[in-house]
């Protein structure tokens, strides 16, 4: 029996974007779960909002990213470790997180290796090395490449984000599959993918809906989102 789930990756704090795509979700038929790879908050403003919406799913399963793992950094007191430009982000995304969300984002693990029948699956924000650490960004993937970084994994379906360009490539019992950031990126569509399972086959549908995001542009000047100009011009192509 085929099993059918969601996959959402790089919500970035877009309670707008993300909102869009549950709603697409909830009309899908037999929707067995939905995985999250990662960066739920972060770059985005609506911190509570996301959380808020995830973690009330009754089938909602994610590994963290490298903006949770700054943002914890930060709730431990260490140095978060963010990329040039965004400490002062991060201490802002920190300070505004309702605190009963924090032990939901402590217990993210880094990886997921989930069973649906006979087919496993393995969710990561992105590649990792042996210690579970994330590679550098390939801005050009190929599926020989990842061939390559998964020829010990045995998971029949590959999931996972960080690269908001994203990618699907796909062959003979194996897809690898990155739906691109929902909550980043130049036009106003949120990007997510449905792939369904059975023991013989693996389908895999990445797919795009619209959302008015004038709203969430404007929350970053109303909200006096720390680093937004650079945010808005380098994630959203707003100048």
């Amino acid at each position: 029996m085929a099993t059918k789930i969601g996959f959402i990756t790089d919500v970035h704090g877009n309670a707008s974007a993300l909102r869009a795509v549950l709603a697409e979700l909830a009309r899908e038929d037999d929707l067995t779960c939905i995985y999250g790879g990662g960066d739920l908050i972060g770059i985005g403003p609506d911190t509570n909002e996301v959380l808020e919406m995830l973690f009330g799913l009754p089938a909602f399963a994610s590994v963290a990213g490298n903006h949770e793992d700054c943002i914890l950094r930060l709730l431990a007191g260490d140095p978060p470790g963010s990329p040039p430009g965004m400490e002062d982000h991060h201490r802002w995304v920190a300070r505004e997180l309702d605190r009963r969300f924090i032990p939901h984002v402590r217990a993210l693990p880094r990886v997921l290796a989930p069973r649906h029948g006979d087919v496993e699956l393995f969710v990561a924000h992105y590649h990792v090395d042996p210690e579970q650490q994330l590679l550098p960004i390939d801005p050009e993937p190929t599926l020989e490449k990842l061939e390559t970084y998964y020829a010990a994994q045995p998971a029949a379906a590959i999931l996972t984000g960080h690269h908001h360009d994203g990618h699907f490539f796909a062959r003979p019992g194996r897809a690898y599959v990155n739906p691109g950031a929902l909550g980043c990126g130049l036009e106003p569509v949120a990007r997510y993918a449905v792939v369904t399972l059975d023991a013989e086959s693996i389908d895999v549908e990445r797919r795009v809906v619209p959302y008015d995001r004038e709203p969430f542009l404007r929350s970053y000047h109303e909200r006096n989102v720390p680093n937004r100009a650079f945010i808005l011009e380098h994630v959203h192509g707003q100048t």
